[in-house]
């Protein structure tokens, strides 16, 4: 009998430690992100015979294998606690825990900024001088403003709150790079209004287990922002009160808790923002022509607003600072689109070509500052003069400009007794051709539910289709998007469809389909009342939606039944 238990007892053991063994390999996740240390995840590599591809194939399954190791996420949590319980440090080097339960960043060279040791070089500085008097300088002559604006780290405005054990330098980097560039004229730094609002706020100007600012510490930053500007801009800001700032939300997880793998949530500091005038968004947008070869340096998504009472137009590259920054931002401007990113020359001389701004904001926080990107506006400006170099040809851009003319402008769909047009800043754009064919200028053919890959988020209606002047027998340039009357975004004709071409007879007619994502934000309150439009030139003749309608109703029931709010669409 004991014979027989030994040997059960071994087979339990062995069978234990197979478990073990290949337990965590058949568990392996293949998700793209990961929530607990905020970042995408390695992707399964792909194999290719060739000397590149099969010298580095090693490597980069190493790093997929690690990312996705069953049970790794379980496992990553569990030192988490451990260190967090039993030592009070953080499991992550990524995270600090310092006094008085604040957290604070300490990737990305901040541990080594926090402690003087990471300065920048002359070569560095010259360069920024540069990159800023440039921009600001070819901006200035189109009598454009241009505001480059430092939003400072956590650790600049509360590094009393450090661990003890952090020795703050009292010297870090930025300063050197606001000696450098000392007296711009187009620099906003906000370390100082924040520093003062900081004797009225306490410690409510950052989030204390978050890398950023409360909206408190935004609306900060925005004041100081616009009154750089003067004039209207500052005439007109928002203004709150101290005791207007308050906890109003139940709070959640921030980005320093799931880094180091702390349970939580802390709620905002903000005032009811209910009360400011609701403002039209529309989370796309297209990147310059000429673009789709250059270093777009992790340029991200896309965010436009327009505001009533608000004056002109502007366009801001940002970080995640700017995020909290938005609904006082946006209320300054008519029309504002925020790029998600670092633009390099080339990209920042054609968005600006493209958008045709009032105002030009670029906003960088301090630890962006590490490195800057080369200037070279001179060669960007020369490319835009040189047919071979710029990347497009005049048509192209006449047909962009015709387009952002409506949307730049507040454009909108009309009628009088002529029939419909499009209306842009006061003045009639074009027709629209008006026929009893319901397709006059395309047919949308496809349309089916898009979800975000790593968390399966809806984000709206992947539709695609074709758009042709059916007068002309043209592909259109453009396929405008209208919510609730207003041109919204457009989306390029560029996909090539034999099958049109050969109903209309007609080569001009070859290169007609588009696709994209219709974004749920514009499905919120009345469905039925968007519209899509084929542009080519200053004319406009209507698309046939009866698929995607079909198709809605299908999904929900009742095409026309407003979706339910998607807050949070892009960063």
């Amino acid at each position: 009998m004991a014979r027989y238990y030994l040997k059960a007892k071994d087979l339990l053991l062995a069978a234990l430690f197979l478990l073990f063994i290949i337990g965590p390999v058949i568990s392996m996740s293949h998700k793209s992100s990961n929530t607990t240390e905020a970042r995408e995840l390695a992707g399964m590599p792909a194999l290719e015979f060739t000397r590149d591809s099969l010298r580095t194939y090693p490597s980069r399954f190493e790093a997929f294998f690690n990312d996705h190791f069953g049970l790794r996420g379980t496992l990553l949590k569990v030192n988490a606690v451990f260190t967090d319980k039993l030592f009070a440090t953080s499991g992550s080097s990524k995270v600090l825990f310092g006094q008085h339960d604040w957290l604070f960043f300490a990737a990305e060279d901040e541990l080594s900024d926090m402690l003087g040791q990471s300065p920048m070089s002359n070569d560095q500085l010259q360069t920024w001088a540069r990159y800023i008097k440039d921009r600001g300088d070819w901006l200035q002559a189109q009598h454009i403003p241009y505001r480059f604006v430092v939003s400072p780290e956590k650790h600049s405005i509360y590094h009393d709150f450090l661990p003890s054990n952090v020795q703050y330098a009292g010297k870090p980097r930025a300063d050197a790079w606001r000696a450098a560039v000392n007296g711009s004229p187009y620099v906003v730094d906000l370390q100082s209004g924040l520093q003062a609002q900081r004797a009225v706020a306490g410690d409510k100007l950052y989030l204390h287990t978050d890398t950023h600012w409360t909206s408190w510490g935004a609306y900060t930053g925005y004041r100081q922002i616009v009154q750089s500007l003067g004039g209207d801009y500052a005439r007109h800001a928002l203004q709150f009160a101290p005791a207007d700032f308050s906890q109003r939300d139940a709070g959640r997880m921030r980005d320093l808790q799931r880094m180091a793998g702390r349970a939580g949530i802390e709620a905002d500091y903000q005032p009811d923002l209910n009360k400011l005038p609701a403002c039209r968004e529309v989370p796309t947008g297209l990147l310059a022509l000429g673009t789709e070869h250059a270093d777009r340096n992790a340029l991200m998504s896309f965010i436009t607003q327009s505001c009533p009472g608000g004056k002109g137009t502007a366009l801001v590259f940002r970080d995640s600072f700017v995020t909290a920054m938005i609904p006082y931002l946006s209320q300054s401007f008519a029309r504002i689109t925020y790029v998600f990113g670092e633009p390099n020359d080339d990209l920042f001389v054609r968005m600006v070509q493209q958008e045709h701004p009032d105002v030009v904001i670029e906003e960088r926080v301090e630890r962006y500052l590490r490195v800057p990107l080369q200037a070279q506006l001179g060669p960007a400006l020369q490319r835009l003069k040189d047919p071979q170099a710029r990347g497009y040809t005049t048509a192209a851009f006449d047909a962009r400009q015709n387009a952002y003319a409506l949307l730049t402008r507040n454009g909108q769909l009309k009628q009088d007794s002529n029939g419909r047009y499009f209306e842009s800043a006061g003045q009639r754009w074009g027709n629209v051709v008006d026929t009893p064919i319901a397709d006059a200028g395309g047919r949308v053919q496809t349309a089916s539910k898009f979800y975000r890959d790593y968390d399966g988020k809806f984000l709206g209606y992947q539709i695609g289709g074709w758009a042709v002047m059916q007068h002309d027998k043209v592909s259109a340039d453009y396929v405008l998007v209208v919510a609730d009357g207003y041109a919204s975004f457009v989306k390029p004709v560029d996909q090539v469809q034999a099958d049109v071409a050969n109903r209309f007879d007609s080569a001009g007619a070859a290169q007609s389909g588009f696709s994209f994502v219709l974004p749920a934000t514009l499905l919120e309150k009345h469905p039925c009342d968007v519209q899509l439009y084929a542009l080519h030139g200053r004319a406009a003749a209507a698309i046939d939606m009866s698929a995607l309608r079909k198709q809605m109703k299908v999904d929900r029931g009742d095409a026309c039944a407003p979706l339910a709010p998607q807050a949070g669409f892009y960063f």
